[in-house]
């Protein structure tokens, strides 16, 4: 039979949201109420769905039948950013629901994804990454809550937002609420598996999104409410984010006499680990100030925070303007 664009539009999009998932055919067509042979033809463009079936196959892939019916538009060096942002919204949606929907994984199977995931991201790789998050997160939480594992897998949990979750929706230029939701789960499961370098990194990412997004008396008072703990091996890179959150509080707050007194001998190229902040851009603003404000000649911050910044190629260009 002829088939025509939009069916096939709609068997792409259902195959990328299936993989995207981590559901199998079988599975997909048993919720929607299909055959497996009918799926696998819609998916393979051979067959127009009807309306009935677009919006049954929706609800089996947890989306809406809208997302069925266009492909994403991809945006430079960030991969289907549109579809992959609300389906990471809906993953947290089915998350605070305790109903994550996902697949239940062994520790080592999970721990292997997380890491090629986080090289993906590191590789500027955005569209594998898009095409790959929103089921990694559904499986490594339904796999959190069977209670097996618990302590690695919240670990495991704070490690994939921090790195990976976070950092996407930034340079995808995702609405602030959303980012903001994603570091308050990681505060969420930081606390609950109370370690303190999991909770270090959990104040970090929900002081530096707080802070790119304007609320700087809340991200100075998370800052505050942390202890930074013995400078150790392990603790470096740690100890040297959050002391250079602060400069960047500092800065923001307009004391740039304070961010010479923060520098307290760490060397800057700590920053260099692998928990960037979300905005870079801002984080080199700190460097300046506290070279200026240690000679004598401090800037001044005039604190244009924007309420949206860019993510062309993959950066950030904030609008700090700073004047003498």
């Amino acid at each position: 039979m002829d088939v025509d664009d939009e069916a096939r539009t709609i068997g792409r999009r259902v195959r990328q949201v299936r993989y995207s998932r981590g559901k199998s055919l079988r599975v997909v067509a048993g919720l929607a109420g299909i055959s497996k042979s009918t799926l696998s033809e819609i998916e393979r463009g051979e067959r127009a769905p009807s309306l009935k079936q677009i919006v049954a196959l929706a609800n089996a892939l947890q989306i809406a039948p809208s997302e069925l019916t266009r492909l994403p538009v991809p945006a430079p060096a960030n991969g289907h950013t549109d579809s992959t942002t609300e389906a990471v919204r809906l993953a947290l949606d089915a998350i605070d629901t305790d109903r994550p929907g996902g697949m239940v994984l062994p520790v080592s199977v999970l721990r292997d994804q997380v890491a090629r995931i986080h090289a993906q991201r590191r590789a500027c790789e955005f569209a594998e990454v898009a095409t790959d998050l929103p089921g990694l997160i559904r499986n490594l939480h339904t796999t959190l809550a069977t209670g097996a594992d618990h302590a690695e897998l919240l670990d495991l949990a704070v490690y994939l937002h921090v790195h990976v979750t976070r950092q996407w929706l930034f340079h995808a230029s995702a609405p602030a609420d959303l980012l903001r939701r994603s570091v308050f789960l990681i505060r969420r499961l930081a606390q609950e598996h109370d370690e303190a370098t999991t909770l270090g990194m959990a104040m970090f990412a929900v002081a530096d999104a707080l802070l790119v997004g304007g609320a700087v008396q809340l991200g100075q008072a998370e800052l505050d409410a942390f202890t930074l703990p013995p400078i150790t091996a392990d603790t470096a890179a740690l100890v040297g984010f959050v002391t250079a959150t602060h400069a960047l509080a500092a800065v923001l707050n307009g004391r740039p006499g304070d961010v010479a007194a923060l520098r307290c001998g760490l060397p800057w190229s700590w920053l260099s680990g692998s928990a960037p902040p979300a905005n870079p851009t801002l984080w080199g603003l700190c460097s300046v100030q506290s070279t200026r404000a240690s000679s004598g000649s401090p800037l001044r911050s005039k604190r244009t925070i924007p309420t949206r910044l860019s993510a062309s190629r993959g950066r950030s260009t904030p609008s700090v303007t700073l004047s003498r």
